[in-house]
C-alpha cells in the first residue's frame, strides 16, 4: 500500500505504475494542466483532464454572445484608461470557470479607432453573471476584474 508519507520515487513509483496505470496517467496529465494554469494565469490552458470538476478553467467558444459582450466591456474599459476610443478586432481565445456566473479569461485584440497602428493583444479576466431580473436571460452583470497587455511569448 502506498501512503502519502512515502516518497513518490523509485520502487514506490514502479508499484504505483503497475497497479494504477490509468490513475497515474490522469494524475500526471492533471499536474501538467495545473502547470499551464499557473504559468498563464488561466489565459492559455488546454482542455482539463477531468470533466465536471467545478474548480477547473476550460476553453470555451470565443464566438459566444456573453464572451463577445465581456470583450466589448474590456475594450471600453481600456478606452477609458487610455482616454481614446478603442475597437474590438477579435476574440483570440476564451477560457471560462463556472461558479455563480462565469469568470472569463479572454485574450483579444483591440486597436485605437483613430489610429492606423496594428492592434494590440490584451488579456482580461471578466466576471459575467446572468441576471435573474430578466426572464429571457438577456441581461448580464459584467465586471472587469483584471486587464493587461498580453505578455510577449518568450
Amino acid at each position: 500500500m502506498i501512503t502519502h508519507a512515502e516518497p513518490f520515487t523509485g520502487e514506490v513509483l514502479k508499484r504505483f505504475k503497475q497497479s494504477h496505470e490509468p490513475q497515474l496517467r490522469r494524475m500526471l496529465t492533471r499536474c501538467g494542466y495545473y502547470k499551464e494554469l499557473r504559468k498563464s494565469m488561466g489565459f492559455e490552458v488546454s482542455e482539463p483532464p477531468i470533466k465536471d470538476d467545478g474548480t477547473l478553467i476550460y476553453p470555451t467558444d470565443p464566438n459566444r454572445n456573453d464572451v463577445k459582450l465581456c470583450a466589448l466591456v474590456a475594450v471600453a474599459h481600456i478606452g477609458v484608461i487610455k482616454k481614446r476610443k478603442q475597437e474590438l478586432v477579435e476574440v483570440v481565445r476564451a477560457n471560462a470557470h463556472q461558479s455563480w456566473g462565469f469568470m472569463f479569461y479572454l485574450t483579444f485584440s483591440a486597436r485605437d479607432k483613430a489610429s492606423t497602428e496594428k492592434p494590440q493583444t490584451f488579456q482580461a479576466m471578466i466576471f459575467c453573471e446572468d441576471s435573474a431580473e430578466e426572464p429571457n436571460g438577456n441581461y448580464y452583470d459584467v465586471t472587469p476584474c483584471y486587464i493587461r497587455l498580453k505578455p510577449s511569448d518568450k
